[in-house]
């Protein structure tokens, strides 16, 4: 979100929505590489439509430009795309899938995340409780909103005219007449020029929305790409056995599945798991039990056995 914008309201109301206006970049999570739905290509300077589908920047503006209104239905869903309201995506890698098998479990990697009650902010432990910023890398996977300062921005829009540049002397290279050139360069050109206009001269700096930190806290392991997969409650159960206090469990943790039971938040699975309060209604989730074996000892197995 752009630094401009209150973010406070967002901290303490998980199924509030963000307005798209208040956007400053959209980061799309993807278990593989990335593809234009026009030309099947890797995206060239991503940009996201309301409806969350992504495309090269050219690619829409050349599709948009098919139709003498100032929006087309997308091609993937059919919601309007507007010309004045694409914002540029980010792309971050998660993990595909897992699958259990008795003859083959997969294991999965688990971060302990800490979360104050009544707050949105939920983040690795090692990580301040406060709004992140959007060059935070590690907290990109685990927060729902983050700040977009000046310099951030700008490093952004200069990724994208990089990469512009990088297509152009491509399309250079392949084009075979300066007519088929000029057609395509065109495209090019508008996302050149909007990207000047979006350039911002302020340099102004935001303070930091910190958290008051609370002696209560959550405490809970969740996949460490951030997907919606939790540690199952028994097995933190198991854990607070074997180490006393969450302050003395390990940071992360990795084991084979042995079972997944998927279920959506809603307001029962809420009260249920009040550290989760944080995740929107309607937001699937899924919980793991693993094998703790190589984590606990023979007499913690014993006692829960």
């Amino acid at each position: 979100m752009d630094q401009d914008v209150d973010v406070e309201p967002y901290l303490f109301d998980p199924d509030l929505p963000v307005e798209w206006e208040m956007i400053d970049q959209l980061v799309v999570p993807m278990n593989k590489d990335p593809s234009c739905p026009i030309c099947l290509g890797e995206p060239c300077a991503p940009r996201g439509s309301k409806c969350g589908h992504v495309y090269c920047w050219t690619c829409l503006l050349r599709y948009l430009d098919m139709s003498d209104k100032q929006w087309r239905k997308c091609p993937i869903c059919f919601d309007p795309i507007y010309r004045d309201k694409l914002k540029p995506v980010l792309f971050y890698r998660t993990n595909p899938p897992i699958t259990c098998s008795v003859q083959s479990p997969a294991a999965m990697d688990f971060v302990l995340i800490r979360r104050q009650p009544g707050s949105c902010v939920a983040l690795p432990t090692h990580l301040e409780l406060s709004v992140p910023e959007a060059s935070n890398r590690e907290a990109l996977a685990f927060s729902r909103v983050m700040v977009s300062d000046t310099q951030y921005h700008q490093r952004l829009l200069d990724e994208q005219w990089d990469q512009l540049q990088e297509s152009i002397q491509e399309l250079k290279q392949f084009q075979t007449s300066q007519d088929q050139f000029s057609t395509e360069y065109k495209y090019y050109q508008l996302c050149l020029d909007q990207l000047k206009r979006e350039r911002k001269t302020d340099d102004k700096k935001k303070m930091k929305q910190k958290q008051n930190v609370q002696e209560t806290q959550f405490f809970y392991y969740q996949s460490k790409d951030g997907q919606h997969i939790y540690l199952h409650p028994m097995d933190i159960k198991v854990l607070k056995h074997e180490y006393g206090s969450y302050s003395q469990f390990p940071l992360q943790v990795s084991a084979p599945v042995l079972s997944i039971q998927e279920s959506t938040m809603d307001e029962d699975l809420r009260k249920r798991c009040k550290y989760l309060g944080h995740v929107p209604l309607g937001c699937d989730v899924s919980f793991c039990q693993l094998d703790l074996s190589s984590l606990v000892s023979d007499a913690t197995l014993e006692h829960f056995n």
